[in-house]
């Protein structure tokens, strides 16, 4: 055989083994988009929100979950159109296995924060927003009574002597400088375990089960409802009354927040738990534009604090 058709041979052979190849690469790429498309949609069949009133929604979060979604996130339910989602509205948010978001109250307001662990005595959680250049991440501890504490690295044992000086075995160790910033873990998870009867210091709370960033949907049992006296009963029909108000008005953008906020309310008179500051802040920040009715809002927070 002379080299000419060696050559010729050998280029064939080559062509061919390239094509098979190039065949090969195209349906791999093609499985593996496919599987790609597959989770996908598996991910979003498995999304959903928890509204404040408890209903539970699936559909699809149209989000980045490690960019800004601290004032509201984009979702789609199922059978419906895209809305805004607000923290005042929603208190959990399912993205996937590793990105779960609760509604925290932090100052005067709401944030969506992406779960780290929430304890019964304590939670924490990644506080992402926007700087001036960058996003910024910062871990935010809270407890059931509404306090809250942005934890900085740089003055992380006056923080959290202050912030957890209802357990006095807590504040000696970090006088003797046992835990330090990279042992915030450490130092929540003995908080929480903390022989002090913190429940009493700190009022009603959720369950004490343990929840993670890698767990599902986080379920709540708040605490027996107390028996509801005429002050309690008083204070319900207060709150009633001005909701059939809010019902009533037309062309209200807020009319829907305003209710869900009322069930928050309600739920917490009965079981004669505080409204805190940031839930007023809230209802005042949604009515302030309506004159009469943001003078029934004042009127009914002197009512249920009296």
């Amino acid at each position: 055989m002379n080299k000419e058709a060696l050559f010729f041979g050998q280029f064939f052979i080559d062509l061919s083994f390239r094509q098979t190849f190039m065949t090969m690469i195209f349906r791999l790429s093609g499985l593996l988009l496919a599987a790609c498309m597959v989770a996908q949609l598996h991910a979003q069949d498995n999304q959903y929100i928890v509204k404040l009133n408890g209903d539970t929604i699936r559909g699809e979060l149209k989000i980045n979950p490690i960019r800004d979604n601290s004032n509201s996130m984009s979702f789609k339910a199922e059978g419906g159109s895209n809305n805004n989602i607000r923290p005042i509205r929603v208190k959990y948010v399912y993205y996937d296995h590793e990105y779960q978001f609760r509604s925290v109250p932090f100052y005067s307001q709401r944030l969506f924060m992406q779960i780290i662990k929430e304890y019964e005595h304590i939670s924490y959680y990644n506080y992402i927003r926007k700087g001036n250049n960058s996003i910024l991440t910062t871990k935010v501890a809270t407890k059931p009574n509404g306090e809250a504490v942005e934890l900085s690295g740089l003055t992380f044992r006056k923080q959290v002597t202050e912030f957890l000086d209802d357990c006095p075995e807590i504040v000696a160790k970090l006088e003797s400088k046992k835990y330090r910033y990279k042992d915030y873990e450490k130092l929540f998870a003995d908080y929480n375990n903390c022989e002090q009867p913190l429940v009493l210091a700190q009022g009603p709370s959720s369950t004490a089960t343990e929840v993670t960033a890698a767990t599902t949907i986080v379920s709540t049992t708040e605490t027996a409802e107390a028996s509801i006296d005429d002050t309690v009963q008083e204070k319900l029909t207060k709150v009633d009354e001005f909701g059939k108000y809010v019902a009533g008005l037309k062309d209200f953008a807020y009319a829907n927040d305003v209710l869900e906020w009322l069930s928050d309310v309600e739920n917490r008179i009965r079981q004669n738990r505080e409204i805190p500051n940031y839930l007023w802040s809230s209802l005042n920040a949604m009515t302030e534009e309506q004159t009469e009715l943001n003078e029934k809002a004042e009127e009914l927070k002197k009512d249920l604090e009296n």
